[in-house]
């Protein structure tokens, strides 16, 4: 935070029954629902494209949000993603390099569904929850 504060619009967000928020009425504590509140938060805050960051469970709910919702995150950032290494370590990109060297060398989405899908059974490395 104190490096990129700034530079850059930085909006931590606690998800649903995490850190400050407290209960969700929804009750649906699913990956998928947590994209989704990620959508009516950045369409809330009027967030056309935005880099979009997860650390564990957040990777994941980030991965999930940015291979949805591609034409929204102009970058993805994940930090030890939640379910990213079982599937990536066996998934090989069209160059045949790991998937998690895609992950850390890539500044766009606008690949996120054609990276993987000539070796791999499913067009994302990780299955959605």
């Amino acid at each position: 935070m104190a490096e990129l504060k700034d530079r850059y619009r930085l909006i931590l967000v606690d998800l649903p029954g995490h850190g400050l928020t407290g209960d969700w009425p929804r009750g649906d504590f699913s990956i998928d629902a947590y994209a989704d509140f990620i959508e009516v938060l950045a369409d809330t805050l009027h967030l056309d494209r935005f880099a979009v960051a997860g650390h564990s469970m957040g990777g994941a709910v980030a991965w999930t949000f940015a291979v949805t919702r591609p034409e929204r995150v102009s970058q993805l950032i994940l930090v030890d993603a939640a379910g990213f290494r079982a599937r990536a370590a066996s998934c090989r990109c069209r160059s045949g390099s790991p998937a998690s060297a895609w992950s850390a060398t890539s500044a766009s989405t606008s690949s996120l569904n054609a990276w993987c899908g000539a070796r791999c059974s499913r067009s994302m490395p990780i299955p959605r929850w």
